[in-house]
């Protein structure tokens, strides 16, 4: 694999909801992490959070298990 990533190597967007993956370097090689964020507008500025209200949460599920089938087509050389 390559090295570590300083921009997502894959992005899966659901609404205001994003989910980045990224391939890090570790003490037994390169991985594939996620993150999941939340866009919103505040005082007419872009923002972005980690925390998640009840009517987000299935969709960060959903994020999540799209990035999981990303990372193991990934893995598996699909």
């Amino acid at each position: 694999m390559a090295t570590e990533s300083t921009k997502p190597v894959h992005r899966i967007t659901c609404g205001a909801l994003s989910c980045a993956i990224w391939l890090r370097n570790g003490r037994d090689g390169t991985f594939y992490a996620a993150t999941v964020q939340r866009w919103y507008t505040k005082d007419g500025k872009d923002e972005y959070t980690s925390s998640f209200v009840r009517g987000d949460l299935l969709e960060v599920a959903k994020l999540f298990d799209l990035a999981h089938t990303w990372i193991v087509a990934k893995e598996s050389g699909a």
